[in-house]
Parts: structure tokens; C-alpha cells; sequence
């Protein structure tokens, strides 16, 4: 059981890591604390990204923090997921 209120956060990053966008939300969009969330249960969390940005290369990178905007560490090492995308056109 989690014992925390955590937020999601989501952060579009540039070629260079630079943050182009960012969105931070409880989930659900607060209709889901973690601290209701049981051992092993899956929370589906949709968020939509349309940010207008130029032609180049982006990934996407997700992860929870605490109210101290202390990042809730991975497992397998790390604070964040960072799935690389498609190179995003005009």
C-alpha cells in the first residue's frame, strides 16, 4: 500500500534534454490518489500532449513526485521513465 499522495508528472524533452512542455496532475486527474491504489492493481492515466512545437526529435518522460517534489525512485534504478518518440514534423 502506498501511504503517500503522489503527482504524475509528464515532461516533453528536446534533442538536448531541455524541457519544451511539462504537465504535473494527481491521477486521474485527482479521481485516483495513490494511496487508495491496492498492490499489483494497474491505474490506467490518460493525458493528451498537443504542444506546438518545431520539426526535431523528442522524448517523453514520466514519473511521480511526493508534496516535498521528491521524484518516487524506479526499481530498476532511476526517477523517471524516458521513452524516446518519432522525430515529431510539420
Amino acid at each position: 500500500p502506498v501511504d503517500e499522495d503522489y503527482t504524475v508528472f509528464i515532461h516533453l524533452l528536446d534533442e538536448d534534454g531541455n524541457l519544451v512542455y511539462g504537465y504535473d496532475e494527481p491521477p486521474c486527474r485527482n479521481a485516483c490518489p495513490t494511496t487508495t491504489w491496492r498492490p499489483d492493481e494497474i491505474i490506467r492515466d490518460e493525458h493528451l500532449i498537443r504542444p506546438e512545437l518545431p520539426p526535431g526529435n523528442y522524448s517523453l518522460e514520466i514519473g511521480l513526485y511526493d508534496a516535498d517534489v521528491q521524484r518516487l525512485p524506479l526499481q530498476g534504478g532511476g526517477d523517471a521513465f524516458v521513452i524516446p518518440l518519432a522525430e515529431v514534423t510539420q
